[in-house]
């Protein structure tokens, strides 16, 4: 240190005390020199320690990812290496996201989807059903001519009408009550025609008239809760 430059000085042997030997004088002068040396050198000493540090800074600053630190212990690893890494990171999580987000939007869309499908069956099997009901109620009287209405033909009939040439379905007076109602089919190649018997008031769309449009067309008689004797005639009729 540089204490240990200094040489202790001895007072003069004057009455006053206010001077001193010569050789005292150099000495403490040396001293001083010789300390400021030692504080220079410590300096720079201290000036190569950190010019080091800054030195190995940049190396551990520039040094390629994945390349171990010269002289350090092995997983040393410059700030490029970390930069890097958590870039890569980041870009996995963020991808991960992505696909997470994508499944979640797929997994909703296929719920959706079976939603729907579910709902088209219901109604499918709903539809079924109805017709089976209809099927079952409904019985077919095949005629294969002219033919008049009888009471039993409330009961859960449909009239077929079968013949290949013409063909009159006469609806008459005074035998049915209210709600009742019949379908019709033209199930032959003739022409087939609704007619009111005497005192029986049939309604039917205007520009329509009573024939049946084809073979195959088909109408519903609806006798509603209007009188015993008028009929309401729904379905493929011919137009006049």
């Amino acid at each position: 240190m540089a204490s240990e430059h200094y040489t202790p000085v001895k007072p003069a042997a004057n009455a006053q005390g206010q001077t001193a030997d010569a050789d005292d004088v150099n000495n403490v002068s040396n001293a001083v020199e010789t300390a400021f040396e030692s504080i220079e050198a410590d300096i720079a000493a201290i000036d190569g320690d950190i010019s080091a540090y800054t030195d190995k800074a940049q190396e551990w600053a520039e040094q390629d990812e994945d390349v171990n630190i010269t002289g350090e212990p092995a997983g040393s690893y410059s700030a490029k290496h970390y930069s890097i890494k958590s870039a890569a990171s980041a870009a996995t999580a963020t991808a991960a996201a992505s696909s997470a987000v994508d499944a979640e939007n797929g997994a909703l869309a296929a719920q959706a989807a079976a939603e729907a499908a579910e709902t088209d069956a219901e109604a499918a099997a709903a539809e079924a059903e109805a017709n089976a009901d209809l099927l079952s109620v409904f019985t077919p009287n095949t005629q294969t001519g002219s033919y008049t209405l009888q009471l039993s033909d409330r009961d859960g009939v449909i009239i077929r009408m079968t013949t290949s040439s013409t063909g009159v379905l006469t609806v008459p007076p005074d035998v049915f009550s209210d709600n009742v109602l019949i379908p019709v089919v033209g199930a032959g190649s003739g022409l087939k025609s609704i007619a009111a018997g005497s005192g029986v008031t049939l309604n039917y769309p205007s520009g329509k008239n009573l024939n049946l449009r084809a073979q195959g067309s088909g109408v519903t008689l609806w006798l509603a809760d209007v009188s015993g004797n008028e009929w309401d005639v729904v379905g493929d009729l011919e137009r006049t």
